[in-house]
């Protein structure tokens, strides 16, 4: 049943970055309402960013909002041609992401007794803000030019983000990547202790990439179904990491960082550059300790 104390429009907090028409802050803030009227719990907070890019791109309009559910963060972002497509987006995926959110964990944080994942094969007909960088190289490529990647591109690091890992089992990351719709998500798998990172892709939908996958004996239990990928991560400086992804199609980068021996991921950011994520420094890796 939902929560008689919805959220109303007012609560929305709207930021905008570049031009944009003097009704979508109004319009979005009516949208991402509506959105979770029919949740059971009240939401402690909204907070949506409207962004247009001047770079040339084939979807120059991000949207990305930010949900506080009962401390819980539930986090959606699409990339579109104009702010209402974008923000129409937007409360179209978030409606998706809060239904998986519904299904699969109670507003408490307890695990329900039903154990399938029906929301494991819905799909939503978005752009996402990192496939822009390959629809621009696809449309370079088909005009006769160098695509992104080659030699020439040099892609930087214009963000790094360091943040505490969460040593979790591979459901909860699983979990967790979903809600806050992320296309990966870097944790310490509870039972191996391993740097590890989660993304979509193989047969299940799930696969998981860990620094030495020699431990996957230790793996916590769990019933999300994945695939695992049998190679350890590369061991890399963030140069040479940055090199490696310069030169491929790949959205993101998995290594073990040669400096500091930690698994960090270097991504391509909606703009084409890279953005690189690490654990946080002085954060120790976790020691193997199996969970019941």
């Amino acid at each position: 049943m939902p929560n008689s104390d919805t959220l109303s429009p007012l609560d929305v907090v709207v930021v905008t970055e570049g031009t944009m028409a003097a009704s979508t802050s109004e319009y979005a803030q009516q949208r991402i309402a509506a959105a979770t009227a029919s949740l059971p719990a009240r939401v402690g907070s909204a907070r949506v960013r409207l962004t247009r890019h001047v770079d040339g791109s084939p979807a120059p309009v991000t949207a990305q909002v930010n949900l506080d559910i009962g401390g819980r963060l539930v986090r959606a972002q699409v990339a579109a041609r104009t702010e209402r497509e974008a923000v129409d987006m937007l409360e179209a995926r978030l409606k998706h992401v809060l239904d998986r959110w519904s299904r699969r964990w109670s507003l408490t944080g307890q695990r329900p007794a039903e154990q399938t994942y029906p929301w494991r094969h819905a799909v939503v007909g978005v752009i996402r803000p990192r496939s822009v960088h390959a629809m621009a190289a696809a449309k370079t490529a088909k005009a006769g030019e160098r695509p992104h990647g080659t030699k020439d591109q040099h892609r930087t690091v214009v963000r790094r983000k360091m943040v505490p890992l969460v040593r979790e089992t591979i459901d909860g990351a699983a979990f967790h990547m979903d809600t806050a719709d992320y296309d990966f998500h870097l944790f310490i798998e509870a039972g191996s202790g391993q740097d590890s990172v989660i993304y979509r892709a193989g047969p299940t939908g799930y696969r998981v990439a860990q620094a030495d996958p020699t431990h996957r004996g230790d793996l916590a239990s769990l019933t999300v179904p994945f695939t695992m990928t049998e190679g350890a991560a590369p061991l890399l400086t963030t140069d040479e990491a940055v090199h490696r992804l310069n030169r491929s199609d790949q959205p993101f980068l998995f290594f073990v960082d040669g400096e500091c021996g930690r698994g960090c991921v270097l991504y391509r950011r909606y703009d084409g550059n890279f953005g690189l994520l690490a654990p946080a420094a002085g954060q120790p890796p976790a020691d193997p300790d199996p969970v019941e």
